[in-house]
Formats: structure tokens, C-alpha cells, sequence
């Protein structure tokens, strides 16, 4: 059964093309250009074109603006924009592979995905390093999220609680078995994002599109400085494992790099960043920052 399970997961990831998780210790220090100015041109880009398009069938139809965005920012289980900044030559990316990553002894079964699927490339937008799939969650799960909050009125905390099952299922530690507070931390964004599109549902003032004579006109641009911080980052913002062992050898590989370089790997690697986040995200610290983030004491 176990075999089947892994046969099934491996076929599923393969077959849609999602990015494996992100090493965001090894090459963390290597030089990366900054790619905020062209990630926000191509995501202003696409929702402008999003907005013409759902103009030309219904006018102000909130539920197909979001399709039209969906189709050209998400995706089913990976992101058309994840997948558009690990291709693009205007982002500059760096790729881990598996065996030369923090992971690199994992043995198959602790986190056999790794050994099928490529370890998604780290970019830097804002100066915050990121890996390429966080873009997926934010779409894919902050989509969810919304669904859950703002059209099902369930409520926040079954959103969160949501998150977490995903997060211990196929899309982290039930698979990799790594359980990633980023990801999670992206998921809550996305959702800030959907909820930002139109007046119905955005803080006031905050709204990326307006209806005006049955057309939607996009009177804010998206800026990815709103959205994108340092809880996205997981040198950061820390993962957990599913068990002792395998946290046991992600931080020898960490020793290892500390021990040919000035630099800090050890998460959180930068303290003070933690402190920004821990005091962003108070009212769900929980849910969306590591335990080594939020219990850190700082002086």
C-alpha cells in the first residue's frame, strides 16, 4: 500500500509539473539581482489582461475575473507564474540540486518526492529570498483560503486550520516531510491578495479593480512589496520535520556551511527579520510563524 501511495504521489507531481521544495540555506549568500520591477510588470500585465477579457463576455462579473486571473496567474496544483519566473530570463534564479541541498540525506523514503521531482530555484524579490513555489501556494492555496473566508463565511480560523491539513498532507509533510511555515505564510497572502481585487471584499482604499459602466478599469497596480516578507523565506521563517532524524541531518549540512563561511545559516539567519515578522503576523503566530521564530528572544 505504501508503494502504491508513493507511486500515486510521484505520478501526481510529475504529471502537473510541480516544483519540489526550496533549499533557501545552500546559495542564500551567492549574488542575486533584485526581481521585483519585472515580477510586477508581468503580474500587472496579466490581471490588466484578465480584466479585458472578462470585459468582452459579462462586463463587471466578479466570479469570471477571477477565472480569467486564475487561468493566467494559477493553475491546478502549480502556478502559471511560478512556473513563468523559473523560465523567464528576466528573473534571476539560482537552482539547488537535491544533492548538493541541506536535504541531501534524506533517504528516499523520508521524503521520496526529492528524488523525482527538481528542488524549486531561489529568487530574490524586494531583497527577501524565495523559492518559486511560493507563488503556486499563494494563487492556488490563498484561493482556497478565500473561498473558505469571503464566499463559504466559515471563517479565518477554518481557513488556517485548512492550511495546516494541506501543509501535513501532498503538499508538505505527508510527501517531503518537510512542514513549511512559508509556504503556509504564503497561502494567508494569496488570500489577502484575492480578497484585494474588488471593493466587495478589500480593506477600503485597497481594491485593484473598480466597475465603471459595466467594465472593469484596474485603478491600483498589484506591488509584490505588499505581499512578499520575510515569513516567505524558510532560513527564516523555519520548517519542521517529520521526525528527529531528519532535522538531525539538515542542520549537520547547515554546520557544514557555516564552517566555510562568515555567514549565518542557522534558522532563523537573521534575527532581526524574525522579530519584523513575529510582530507582523501577532494575531496568527500559530499558524504562520515557526515556534524557533516566535519564542526567539531578541533583545
Amino acid at each position: 500500500m505504501h508503494y502504491f501511495i508513493i507511486f500515486l504521489t510521484v505520478f501526481f507531481y510529475s504529471h502537473y509539473n510541480i516544483a519540489n521544495e526550496v533549499d533557501n540555506y545552500t546559495f542564500r549568500y551567492q549574488p542575486l539581482n533584485d526581481s521585483l520591477e519585472a515580477l510586477n510588470e508581468k503580474t500587472n500585465f496579466e490581471l490588466n489582461s484578465a480584466a479585458k477579457s472578462t470585459n468582452q463576455k459579462k462586463g463587471c462579473n466578479n466570479k469570471l475575473l477571477y477565472k480569467e486571473i486564475k487561468n493566467r496567474l494559477g493553475g491546478h496544483l502549480f502556478g502559471r507564474l511560478e512556473l513563468w519566473t523559473e523560465s523567464s530570463p528576466q528573473i534571476d534564479k539560482i537552482y539547488t540540486k537535491r544533492t548538493e541541498s541541506v536535504y541531501q540525506d534524506f533517504n528516499f523514503f523520508e521524503s521520496y518526492p526529492q528524488y523525482f521531482i527538481p528542488m524549486s530555484p531561489i529568487i530574490k524579490i524586494n531583497g527577501t529570498i524565495i523559492g518559486s513555489d511560493k507563488f503556486g501556494h499563494f494563487f492556488e492555496e490563498g484561493w482556497d483560503y478565500f473561498k473558505i473566508v469571503y464566499i463559504k463565511k466559515r471563517g479565518l480560523h477554518y481557513a488556517l486550520r485548512y492550511g495546516d491539513y494541506t501543509e501535513m498532507g501532498l503538499f508538505g509533510s505527508g510527501t517531503t516531510g518537510i512542514y513549511s511555515y512559508a509556504d503556509l505564510t504564503a497561502n494567508y497572502n494569496g488570500m489577502r491578495f484575492w480578497a484585494n481585487l474588488v471593493e466587495e471584499t478589500a480593506p477600503p482604499g485597497e481594491h485593484l479593480f473598480e466597475c465603471e459602466n459595466n467594465r472593469f478599469v484596474q485603478v491600483k497596480n498589484l506591488d509584490w512589496k505588499e505581499y512578499i516578507d520575510a515569513a516567505w523565506d524558510e532560513s527564516i521563517n523555519c520548517s519542521e520535520f517529520n521526525s528527529s532524524a531528519m532535522e538531525k541531518k539538515v542542520k549537520n549540512r547547515i554546520v557544514e556551511l557555516q564552517k566555510r563561511s562568515k555567514n549565518n545559516y542557522t534558522c532563523p539567519a537573521d534575527k532581526k527579520l524574525c522579530k519584523d515578522i513575529r510582530e507582523k503576523y501577532q494575531e496568527h503566530l500559530l499558524w504562520l510563524i515557526s515556534p524557533q521564530c516566535f519564542k526567539l528572544k531578541i533583545n
